[in-house]
């Protein structure tokens, strides 16, 4: 068997309840991105076959292979309600080394990681038996470094290696055996185990470059009974349930993390789960079976080493939903939560606001009492219940209320726009507070639970449980620049949002040695919000591609100041040359001032300017001992144009793309938590700009220390 995908330990918490979905399930919106490359070997010769293994965001896998050109290219897609996700690539062929590629996507993006080289490489093999030497399917194979380890431990081991000592693994086929191609040319160690057994460590095995090296067979020691639970999991009607999921959770051995073990019932509804650890105690099962129409089961304060267990699982039933607003309009965007009161615990479950035509939607329901929550945008919250299963309506008729809430409309030109994002905005806090006063940088933050989209009327409602924060509101749509009202409060009624014109940049990006600029995507920000934040991010980060002749534009710009970064595409930078450390150097943003109606022309030089490098180090005292460093404008729009660690010594390095007048803005101390803040203004010329301050401890007090006040 070839293993052509990656075997991932999965260790983590499972969450006490499954979400009961609507039947028939809603068309769940989808996010999707494009990822590509090409790959070489060392020579530059394409490489036809190399399988590739893609995992996204919560884990999700794919598979592709590269063809004659070496080229791979797969659509990826994840959920609707996350606009970016992480992205990690593992690339196999036989007679080269694995090779790990990783990036962070957005919904709609084409990324390209153009060529990636594939070095040398060879394949380990072997098999795995119990003690009777009968073959173990699914048993996991680590390949750990022999150079980090002085010897192997010697038989049956309750740890395994260090993660992080782990450069590869495999798993066994029905048979037994394992094919780990893509392991480098070096000497090493194979780990064993499977679920049922004890690790065990291999001799080390010298492997070649484009070579096949084959481990003695391994022969695994089975774990004592007390390391297992069995049992069997029934319906309603005491028939098996086939392939339900038990899990159960103990204490990692160093206590930081709980560990969870998981099995699967087989098609007579039995079940052994395995533990790699004795537990200290008692556990806990969790039971979650396929579809929905079973509930989920528990079985609880089991001993460790159980036999003939029985775990009943309760039915479902179907209700209705109908939910409308305090005027008798469907509300069509909703979501609901449900509280369980099974027996021995309470349960908390839930699906996020969704569209539902009409305001219908249908869930299943456990067998037990319940409580009932709507939950929608530009609605109150209701709770409804208790309801009891027998006595269930045919449609549940909800009627939702907005009590405190900011409203008002949307209009460009003094016409109504609808379907305009609007958002619930409060000013960026001063963070220089007591040490820079009156400090602001220009910007706005929102949440995601503040959000809503105007109505045909350009209409929008906001509720919000919050009266004593001032808001503004800013709405933004596609073809229109941001606009903001405020401040306003919860009540407020008729706040009025104009959508402008904005401004525009435009120009042409050059590349060195005449290669193609087509292609190449910029992207306009004033700071930084990753896939991950809680913080909204629609209309804050606009990005533009580069036509064939290099010449590009963005419009409906907000005016004043922007940030401009340019990601090359393709195999640009690998046909440029450029080190690492031109590549990062090429990584900071440009500033560019957007005016309102007009267009700022801005053409960029990939590689020609020298950039402006802040070397520095703070000492005061012996207060500085880590932290962390910022660069901002100077100016309405006090934009974070860099960002670096304080080492132990006080020293940062900081980066600019053009001459001028900066703020330096230090947050160090002795330890976390610990933090003051020191400030400067400093003016930097192209090249290396020294900037060195040793204070006395003495002023190691108030708020912090400004500098470019003395």
């Amino acid at each position: 068997m070839k293993i052509t995908s990656l075997c991932i330990l999965a260790i983590g918490l499972a969450g006490s309840a499954r979400l009961l979905p609507s039947q028939p399930q809603d068309e769940q919106a989808k996010s999707s991105a494009t990822v590509e490359g090409v790959f070489v070997d060392q020579d530059g010769a394409p490489l036809e076959g190399v399988h590739v293994l893609n995992r996204i965001w919560p884990g999700a896998e794919s598979s592709t292979e590269s063809d004659g050109d070496g080229h791979f290219e797969i659509l990826l897609e994840w959920d609707g309600n996350k606009d970016g996700t992480w992205y990690e690539g593992y690339a196999r062929k036989e007679g080269r080394a694995m090779l790990k590629f990783r990036a962070d996507l957005r919904a709609g993006q084409e990324f390209d990681f153009g060529r990636l080289t594939l070095t040398p490489g060879g394949v380990l093999s072997g098999e795995v038996l119990d003690a009777s030497g009968a073959p173990l399917s699914g048993a996991m194979l680590l390949v750990v470094d022999a150079a980090q380890q002085a010897s192997a431990p010697e038989g049956a081991q309750a740890d395994g290696p260090p993660w992080e000592q782990v450069i590869d693994r495999g798993s066994t086929d029905a048979s037994g055996a394992y094919e780990i191609i893509g392991v480098p040319p070096g000497t090493w160690f194979i780990v064993a185990k499977h679920e049922s057994t004890w690790w065990l460590w291999s001799e080390p095995i010298r492997l070649e470059a484009g070579k096949r090296a084959t481990a003695s067979p391994f022969h695994l020691e089975s774990l004592p009974a007390e390391y297992q639970i069995q049992g069997r999991v029934v319906d309603p009607g005491d028939k098996p349930v086939a392939n339900a999921q038990v899990a159960t959770s103990v204490l990692s051995p160093d206590g930081r993390f709980m560990m969870q073990t998981t099995a699967r019932t087989d098609e007579s509804g039995q079940f052994v789960l395995f533990f790699s650890r004795l537990p200290s105690g008692t556990v806990d099962l969790r039971v979650q079976p396929e579809g929905d129409e079973l509930d989920d089961g528990s079985l609880l304060d089991v001993s460790p080493g159980a036999r003939d267990l029985v775990v009943h699982l309760g039915g479902t039933k179907v209700l209705r939903l109908h939910v409308v607003d305090d005027t008798g309009r469907p509300v069509e965007r909703y979501g609901w939560g449900l509280s369980i009161d099974k027996p021995g615990s309470f349960v908390m479950t839930g699906s996020a606001p969704a569209f539902h035509e009409g305001g219908y939607a249908t869930l299943r329901v456990p067998e037990h009492p319940f409580e009932l929550e709507i939950r929608s945008d530009a609605h109150d919250r209701k709770e409804i219940g208790a309801f009891t299963p027998d006595a269930l309506p045919k449609v549940l008729e909800i009627t939702l209320t907005s009590s405190q809430a900011i409203s008002g409309y949307v209009t460009f030109q003094g016409r109504p726009v609808p379907d305009v994002f609007v958002e619930l905005v409060q000013r960026t806090p001063n963070y220089l507070d007591g040490v820079v006063e009156g400090h602001w940088n220009g910007l706005y933050y929102g949440l995601e639970s503040s959000t809503t989209h105007t109505d045909q009327s350009g209409r929008f409602r906001i509720p919000n449980d919050f009266p004593h924060i001032t808001y503004y509101a800013r709405a933004w749509a596609d073809g229109y620049a941001e606009g903001t009202s405020g401040p306003v409060k919860v009540g407020a009624t008729g706040v009025h949002v104009e959508l402008g014109v904005g401004g525009e940049i435009a120009g042409v990006v050059s590349v060195p040695r005449g290669l193609p600029p087509g292609g190449i995507e910029l992207e306009f920000y004033r700071e930084e919000i990753k896939a991950s934040s809680i913080n909204t991010s629609v209309g804050k980060i606009l990005r533009t591609i580069t036509d064939d002749d290099g010449s590009y534009s963005q419009p409906h710009l907000d005016p004043g100041t922007w940030l401009v970064r340019v990601h090359p595409s393709g195999t640009l930078l690998s046909d440029l040359g450029w080190s690492e450390a031109k590549v990062e150097a090429e990584s900071h943003p440009y500033v560019v001032t957007v005016q309102d109606q007009d267009t700022t022309y801005f053409d960029i030089a990939l590689g020609r300017d020298e950039p402006c490098i802040l070397e520095g180090r703070i000492s005061v005292g012996d207060k500085i001992r880590e932290g962390y460093s910022e660069l901002l404008l100077e100016g309405p729009f006090a934009l974070d144009l860099d960002f670096s660690g304080v080492d132990e010594h006080g020293r940062f390095r900081l980066v600019a793309r053009s001459s001028g007048k900066y703020r330096l803005v230090i947050n160090a101390g002795p330890g976390h938590h610990q933090y003051k803040t020191i400030t400067d203004l400093v003016e930097l010329v192209p090249g290396t700009n020294a900037w060195e301050r040793d204070l006395p401890v003495d002023q190691w007090t108030g708020e912090g220390i400004r500098l470019d006040a003395h």
